[in-house]
Order: C-alpha cells, then sequence, then structure tokens
C-alpha cells in the first residue's frame, strides 16, 4: 500500500506521450514558494512589459512610467494617448493551456487598478483630466520576434 506521498510522487513522475495529464497541487505545497516557477514567471512577464511597451509606441502613445508602486498596488505601464493617460495592466501567458492571460484580471485586480490610478492621479494633477484603464494580454514564447497582442480599450 502506497503512502500519500509516495501515490503523489507516482502521479507527479507519470508521463504519456501525446496526452497532457494534469493534477492539482496538494494544499500543503502551495504555501511553499518555488523560486525556479517564480523567476521563470517573472521573466515572461518583464518580456510581456517589454512587448507592450514597443506596441503601445508602436500606435503612437509616450510612455510616462513602468512598474509605478501606489499604496494600492503596481502599475505596469502609464502612458499618454494625446491628452488622456492611460493606465495599463499587462499580462503573459507562453501558451493558453493554463487559461487567456486577459481572464487573470479579476474583479478584485480592477479595483486595485482603479485605486492606483486615482493615487498616482493624486500625485500628479497635470495629467488628471482625462484618464482610462486599459489591459494588454501578451501570449508567445519569451523573446518571439511575434507574439500575439490583445488590446482591451477601457478594459476597467
Amino acid at each position: 500500500m502506497l503512502t500519500g506521498i509516495e501515490k503523489l510522487e507516482l502521479i507527479q513522475t507519470f508521463f504519456i506521450s501525446n496526452l497532457k495529464v494534469e493534477f492539482e497541487q496538494p494544499k500543503w505545497r502551495s504555501c511553499v514558494k518555488d523560486q525556479k516557477h517564480t523567476g521563470h514567471n517573472q521573466i515572461i512577464g518583464k518580456w510581456g512589459e517589454d512587448c507592450a511597451f514597443k506596441f503601445l509606441e508602436s500606435k503612437g502613445f509616450k510612455v510616462l512610467a513602468r512598474n509605478v508602486r501606489t499604496p494600492e498596488g503596481e502599475i505596469d505601464l502609464i502612458a499618454l494617448d494625446h491628452d488622456i493617460v492611460v493606465f495599463v495592466e499587462v499580462k503573459t501567458r507562453s501558451h493558453h493551456h493554463t487559461g487567456y492571460p486577459e481572464e487573470a484580471v479579476t474583479e478584485e485586480k480592477m479595483e486595485h487598478m482603479i485605486d492606483s490610478a486615482e493615487s498616482w492621479l493624486l500625485k500628479h494633477p497635470e495629467h488628471e483630466a482625462n484618464w482610462r484603464l486599459d489591459v494588454i494580454a501578451v501570449t508567445g514564447a519569451i523573446n518571439s520576434q511575434n507574439p500575439q497582442i490583445e488590446w482591451f480599450e477601457n478594459a476597467v
């Protein structure tokens, strides 16, 4: 008879060609930070933000700031679209197996985006007239020359 841990190890080492086997990590494991996984996510996230930055510039936007921290959260990109300040949340995935990037923008995240934008605007009154919140979803392999980019204007 196998123990729970032995069963988990057996499942995790079970491979079948051309068949995707998914399993949920045990609850006790979810509290352990996997540094290798986190580093990979940070690399993908940085690459996605770089893609979004270039995308906005190609559309004529002037990027004012990147990775701005406020008491309410972080704003990935802040840009000017003529006289409109655009706060951008960038979501990146290397593939769609775990869902589409834009699906990661939850209602709670939207509230943080609004609060963060309002906080930034209080400190920058020269830009408070017109503003909006956009989401840019980036999908592709890291350093791909042609990632899939979807732009959701006024997403929030």
